[in-house]
């Protein structure tokens, strides 16, 4: 069975309905104090996933995610290499890391997402504050990238997903790394409006909401799909085709699946 490290604490506030989410799709799940990892009580390599759900960690000071970030980044595990380190290793033997919204932002700021695994300064590829200049809550469609390494995941070509955050634009800083999105089409989902044209809530690049890297191994996304596991959490609920499970979970049981084959 699919054994699943779920962080809490310390300013994430979704593991409630993430634990609900992998639990539904058929995982086992243990959720995991932060601090918990810091005093290396507990290792990620029992685990098959290893999840940084959504919230405001450390309240977003010094922006969003990167507090924890760099506690992850320079804190060393008995092992002798840094948390960081040992989380590559593990999507190295094949573990799978998933990242929503602020886990998302804590992802890039880690340089696990590509545009930043070269690990250098400063960031190409980085999450910042809405073009709208405020927080946003509200539900978005979004389209799947059928030639991406994680096109498997995605239960439909569209999704309804709703999303929370105020630095969820995706900005990148030069031409590099816009290729790099762009030509291994990392860019794994993208907004867009109901006749499914581009379309940017954000201001984000390409309309991204969700990045991959290129093995597959590492996903961060700004909409929530542990929001959706029932057809009833979607606000049209009577406007929709009849289903008992929400894309959300569709979702989930596709993600446990895939890191299980």
């Amino acid at each position: 069975m699919i054994r699943v490290m779920i962080l809490w604490g310390l300013g994430f506030n979704c593991e409630e309905e993430t634990s609900a989410a992998y639990q539904l799709a058929g995982a086992t799940i243990s959720r995991v104090h932060v601090n918990e990892l810091f005093k290396d009580a507990i290792s990620i390599h029992d685990f098959h996933i290893v999840h940084f759900p959504g919230g405001f960690s450390f309240g977003d000071h010094l922006g969003a995610g990167r507090v924890l970030a760099n506690r992850i980044r320079f804190k060393h595990t008995r092992s002798g290499q840094s948390l960081r380190e040992e989380l590559l290793r593990f999507t190295q033997n094949g573990g799978f890391i998933f990242g929503i919204c602020n886990g998302f932002q804590i992802l890039l700021a880690l340089d696990l997402l590509p545009g930043n695994q070269q690990n250098t300064e400063p960031h190409r590829v980085a999450l910042v504050a809405n073009a709208s200049g405020q927080f946003q809550d509200e539900w978005v469609r979004c389209r799947m990238n059928q030639a991406s390494p994680l096109a498997q995941l995605w239960p439909d070509e569209w999704i309804d997903l709703p999303i929370r955050h105020g630095e969820g634009r995706l900005l990148v800083t030069d031409e590099a790394a816009e290729l790099e999105l762009s030509t291994k089409n990392l860019i794994t989902m993208s907004y867009a409006d109901e006749e499914g044209k581009p379309y940017t809530p954000n201001g984000s690049f390409q309309s991204c909401a969700a990045l991959c890297d290129p093995s597959g191994r590492i996903l961060g996304m700004m909409p929530h799909p542990e929001a959706f596991l029932s057809a009833y959490n979607h606000p049209r609920w009577p406007h929709l085709p009849a289903r008992d499970k929400g894309q959300g979970l569709l979702f989930f049981e596709n993600l446990v699946k895939y890191v299980g084959d």
